[in-house]
């Protein structure tokens, strides 16, 4: 439990913009335990809030050689990949982690995204429709699906998304 004795500083110095301290105990935290997803994850985006991508990079792809199919570590690099304008890299990621960890909605969403953005509607509705299964009252799922639906000119259908997200947050008048 001593890697989140580090953690913790880490995230509070990265919350209080002290890169320096935050990148310090993460580190510091990887040091006691190279597999500890949560500071690998921190430490590279504070990498990427710094404007060293690369470095970012190299840290997941270190922590993704100990953990190979970590879903967190290759939803970050698919994240990453966007950033860097690699789409087929990004998409191939991304796809890996929805499949890796169907209970995370979130992997779901942000890979429906990616495929809607790379111009692969079909597949970008295929996925939340698939996850929504999964995840019926997932606000962003139901709103991607509805999203993309109306966009594809199938407004009935976004519609009974649209609907069934109201549902969930009604509009205050």
């Amino acid at each position: 439990m001593r890697r989140h004795a580090q953690l913790n500083p880490g995230l509070l110095f990265a919350k209080e913009h002290n890169v320096g301290g935050a990148e310090t105990d993460l580190k510091a935290a990887l040091s006691l335990d190279p597999s500890f997803t949560p500071a690998t994850v921190n430490l590279a985006d504070r990498y990427r809030q710094t404007g060293r991508e690369q470095d970012g990079e190299a840290v997941l792809r270190h922590g993704l050689q100990r953990s190979p199919h970590n879903a967190s570590l290759l939803h970050a690099l698919g994240l990453l990949m966007v950033r860097q304008k690699h789409r087929a890299r990004a998409l191939k990621r991304l796809a890996e982690v929805a499949h890796i960890d169907p209970a995370n909605a979130r992997y779901s969403y942000v890979y429906a995204v990616a495929l809607n953005d790379a111009g692969q509607t079909r597949a970008a509705i295929a996925m939340p429709q698939h996850s929504v299964k999964l995840h019926p009252y997932d606000p962003d799922t139901l709103g991607a699906l509805a999203t993309f639906l109306e966009q594809a000119g199938e407004r009935a259908a976004a519609q009974t998304y649209r609907q069934r997200l109201d549902q969930l947050a009604p509009k205050n008048p």
